[in-house]
């Protein structure tokens, strides 16, 4: 069982959830939150998300072997093939028993079909891959408040009024700067398997610089939503819950120059995220 959840990336999908709903929590009412239908929604997002792990892993089987990934190559090529169709078809399940609008079944076979593509041929091309990845990510993001029946926008970059359009743009940025940063950890087996990830057409240093000048771009992001916000005690408790994991990553990262010691600094985005995720529930109390 505990091969499994590492196979499905259970930490990630534990992350995803806190932040599904600390967003649901900013932009549903309590009364309207744990309905059956948004329950279902969720379950087939996360098994939607499994399968996509799931599929990525059956493709990347020589790479990651390359990669000393041993806990992802523990399992045969069936095993994560089989795993696949599972979770695929119960993520349609799930919608089927729901009364949600045929639109959510349609959204959810895109995701189906990007995973696909990506683990399959986009994730070998340059940034198209890490573009992906961040689009899918943006989906769960904006998946609550299409729950609400709003539509996100992004004006004046301010926090009370377009809280689910900045995390739409900061979660973009941070998923992009995270995979360039793994591809540059996964350098020796994507080049292995005749990828043409960004650090190899490349190098190494044109794509740390890139991921900083991102990772820069999302902390100035942070700022201007601070300053927009007129200095607020939600905007000031963002810029310090999201802003001091952004900040060691990118000191952490920034003096590497060998692609096996930037796991470290992919995990500082990732506290980044569950930073995020936190100030959610946080704000639900200012």
């Amino acid at each position: 069982m505990v091969r499994y959840l590492q196979s499905i990336r259970i930490s990630n999908l534990l992350l995803l959830s806190l932040l599904f709903w600390g967003l649901m929590l900013n932009y549903l009412p309590t009364i309207h939150l744990f309905l059956k239908d948004h329950l279902l929604l969720f379950f087939s997002i996360l098994t939607t998300t499994s399968s996509g792990y799931l599929i990525n892993n059956f493709f990347d089987k020589e790479s990651d072997h390359v990669n000393d990934k041993e806990q992802l190559v523990q399992f045969s090529s069936k095993f994560y093939l089989s795993n696949y169709f599972i979770h695929l078809i119960i993520s349609f399940i799930l919608l089927l028993v729901s009364n949600l609008s045929g639109n959510w079944f349609f959204l959810v076979l895109c995701c189906h079909l990007m995973t696909l593509l990506y683990s399959w041929k986009l994730q070998h091309f340059p940034l198209i891959g890490n573009l992906t990845v961040a689009i899918l990510c943006c989906l769960v993001v904006i998946t609550p408040i299409f729950l609400a029946k709003k539509m996100p926008f992004i004006e004046s970059l301010n926090i009370e009024n377009e809280l689910c359009g900045i995390f739409i743009l900061f979660c973009f940025l941070l998923t992009i700067c995270r995979e360039i940063i793994k591809d540059i950890e996964d350098i020796k087996g994507d080049q292995k398997v005749n990828s043409n990830t960004l650090p190899i057409i490349t190098n190494l240093v044109i794509s740390k610089s890139i991921a900083l000048i991102i990772a820069l771009g999302a902390l100035f992001l942070l700022a201007i939503v601070c300053i927009n916000s007129n200095i607020s005690i939600q905007s000031l408790l963002l810029l310090v819950f999201s802003g001091i994991p952004l900040t060691i990553f990118i000191l952490k990262t920034y003096p590497l120059k060998e692609p096996q010691f930037f796991k470290g600094p992919s995990n500082w985005i990732k506290i980044t995220f569950l930073s995020a995720s936190l100030w959610l529930y946080v704000n639900l109390l200012l």
